[in-house]
């Protein structure tokens, strides 16, 4: 499976998003990418290659992240980049891939997923 280059670890994307979210203390922190850490969605899952950049925003008490990639709406309660929920400061994640394809099925939800649709309006 190919994911996320250059999310790793050390990398320098993962090692900007720390130093950006150290120099920008925030009371709410929302971020966004293309695939996310957890979805339940039957065409692609998990994507683990954004695991480092969720646990930077993780470490820094970040509230929200929004993906998409499987073609559904998802939402997960929030939980830590091991997917075990943590209603104090874990991460509420949501899939948003709703617009413009035909909508995909899920598959077993996966841990903490609270709500999930894949139906899809014809107009």
């Amino acid at each position: 499976m190919q994911g996320c280059r250059g999310c790793e670890a050390g990398s320098p994307q993962e090692k900007w998003l720390r130093a950006d979210l150290a120099a920008h203390p925030s009371a709410c922190t929302l971020a966004y990418w293309h695939k996310p850490l957890f979805s339940s969605g039957s065409a692609h899952g998990n994507d683990l290659t954004v695991k480092p950049l969720f646990q930077a925003l993780f470490d820094n008490n970040a509230d929200v992240v929004i993906g998409g990639h499987d073609h559904d709406y998802e939402r997960f309660a929030p939980q830590t980049p091991d997917a075990a929920a943590d209603p104090a400061r874990g991460i509420r994640e949501f899939v948003v891939g709703t617009g413009g394809k035909n909508h995909r099925p899920f598959v077993d939800p996966k841990p903490n997923s609270e709500l999930r649709d894949a139906t899809a309006s014809v107009s």
